[in-house]
């Protein structure tokens, strides 16, 4: 049995409506999600969205905001992927990943609700927050049976 499962290559962090979608692996484990952020993404993303919203939508820019919460949730532990323990990233089940600066891990005790759909993949639920992992019509399946592999209740 496998201990660590790549379910994503894209998230949205907050509401799909904060539209904050992101490039970067989602790890689930025994432990709880993490989330990788890829060095460019994470720094162009925002702005690239407000240019975007700003030339398409001008009126509608007030109405769609980053969603404050996700990125200042305290049950996340945020750092480096340097900080990530080795017996996490030197695990056989561990994915080969590159170009990830910002990791976030949430932890399983602080995900309150866990659903899938074939329509939005995975969402997870931690206190008022919620993260959007994306995950491919024909690999819903096998995301499913991973996550219940690794104990989750899905």
């Amino acid at each position: 049995m496998a201990r660590y499962a790549k379910i994503s290559n894209t998230f949205i962090v907050g509401s799909v409506v904060t539209l904050d979608e992101y490039s970067g692996a989602v790890i689930a484990g025994e432990e709880g999600f993490f989330i990788m952020f890829s060095r460019r993404q994470l720094s162009q993303a925002v702005g690239r969205f407000q240019e975007t919203v700003a030339a398409v939508l001008p009126r509608a820019q007030p109405l769609i905001v980053k969603d404050e919460r996700a990125y200042s949730n305290e049950q996340v532990w945020r750092g480096s992927y340097s900080d990530l323990p080795d017996e996490v990233v030197a695990h056989p089940d561990w994915p080969h990943l590159s170009d990830v600066e910002v990791v976030w891990f949430i932890p399983k005790h602080a995900v309150d609700k866990i659903t899938t759909s074939i329509w939005y993949g995975v969402k997870i639920k931690v206190g008022e927050v919620v993260y959007n992992f994306a995950v491919g019509l024909f690999s819903h399946a096998k995301t499913r049976s991973n996550l219940r592999s690794l104990g989750w209740a899905v």
